[in-house]
């Protein structure tokens, strides 16, 4: 293990994301990841060219991701973070969100930013969250193998993931992932030489561990329903897209998923968009430039966006083709700046107007694979969060 210490300072405020369970379809923490960046950005916000932007497909070959590819990239951008997160909806009741985050925002470089939420089997509330300075933390330059105050995180072979906590409610628990890891085309977004990089490290895993309630180990577990993802980003996500917005299910043995990332008009205002498919234990389908249409527009009464109630994503490789409609029935809209006092709303609100549109729905799957032709309904929706 390598303790890192780096004297770089810098006078960005330290930020940490907040989780909520009702974030769809995956449990996604970080409703307000990058939030208080805006607040020195607004100060220092310049007049943007237009910008050079390589998307999923532009940048190099497509490839697969490993776990030597995880390790903590230390970059020295202001807006800098590598994040990895994972959640698990567990059989019988209960489920978990993890996090691990190394970043720069903050006074120096390289924090360090755990935070786990749970709902227990008991039924009770388990939350744990800290920030460390450089140097307080510690991981390994050869493999995961990272360790920020009570959790560590450890990569094993190719597809397993073993997480430890020793706070006052201990856990241990290892995800297996049923599915390869997986990128979208290759991986990063570039937008004037930097990156914002994604992989999905455990699209869908079976998760095995045990709790400790009280004086006693309770076992848990998860059928396939659990995953985790990492990204990588080199600057701050107003900075980058208007919108992002997602989607996620298991449904039987097909795990369905698909992004987007609307670019800013100083980046070209394009929609980027992927959409992938695993069957049983393999990645069937993919598309990193996948077509996004919406309709069914509606105005926001809270945050004045208008949002789409409707989406339709369009994938095609080769001969094979997929169509996702999703129909958003009810939304809910959460103002991400809501937490902070009136003298940071208002710095931060010069640059960014962040607000989480989270949609109740059903979706239909129609697919063309090999062949072969199959539809899939299910009951979820998609999620956007607005920027400006």
């Amino acid at each position: 293990m390598t303790k890192y210490v780096n004297e770089r300072k810098h006078t960005y405020v330290y930020q940490h994301r907040t989780c909520t369970f009702a974030d769809s379809p995956r449990v996604l923490m970080s409703v307000r990841k990058w939030i208080l960046l805006v607040v020195l950005a607004a100060f220092l916000w310049p007049g943007l060219l237009s910008a050079e932007v390589k998307t999923w497909t532009q940048s190099a070959k497509e490839g697969s991701a490993s776990m030597k590819d995880l390790v903590p990239r230390l970059a020295s951008d202001e807006a800098y973070s590598d994040r990895y997160t994972f959640d698990a909806e567990f059989d019988g009741g209960g489920r978990i969100e993890i996090e691990m985050t190394v970043s720069n925002l903050g006074w120096g470089d390289h924090h360090g930013g755990a935070v786990v939420r749970a709902v227990l089997p008991n039924g009770k509330k388990y939350v744990y969250a800290e920030k460390f300075d450089e140097g307080d933390w510690t991981f390994a330059k050869d493999k995961l193998d990272l360790n920020i105050g009570k959790l560590r995180l450890t990569g094993k072979g190719k597809r397993t993931f073993v997480i430890k906590h020793t706070g006052k409610t201990p856990f241990e628990l290892t995800f297996k992932s049923r599915l390869p890891m997986w990128s979208p085309g290759n991986g990063a977004i570039e937008v004037d030489g930097k990156k914002f990089a994604l992989t999905l490290i455990a699209p869908r895993a079976d998760v095995q561990g045990k709790f400790k309630i009280g004086k006693e180990w309770v076992p848990v577990k998860s059928t396939g329903r659990a995953s985790g993802d990492h990204n990588f980003t080199q600057f701050a996500p107003f900075d980058l897209a208007q919108r992002f917005s997602r989607f996620q299910d298991f449904n039987g043995d097909v795990f369905v998923a698909w992004r987007d990332i609307k670019l800013t008009k100083e980046n070209g205002g394009k929609s980027i968009t992927w959409l992938v498919v695993g069957y049983k234990n393999q990645i069937v389908f993919q598309d990193a430039s996948a077509r996004l249409r919406t309709s069914n527009n509606v105005k926001d009464g809270r945050s004045g966006y208008t949002v789409p109630k409707a989406v339709q994503v369009d994938g095609k490789r080769g001969k094979d083709n997929v169509k996702l409609v999703i129909r958003g029935s009810t939304y809910e809209s959460i103002d991400l700046l809501k937490d902070y006092n009136s003298a940071v709303k208002m710095v931060a609100q010069a640059v960014s107007k962040p607000y989480q549109i989270s949609f109740s729905g059903s979706y239909t799957l129609q697919m063309t694979i090999k062949g072969a032709t199959a539809t899939i309904k299910g009951k979820r929706a998609h999620s956007m969060d607005y920027m400006n």
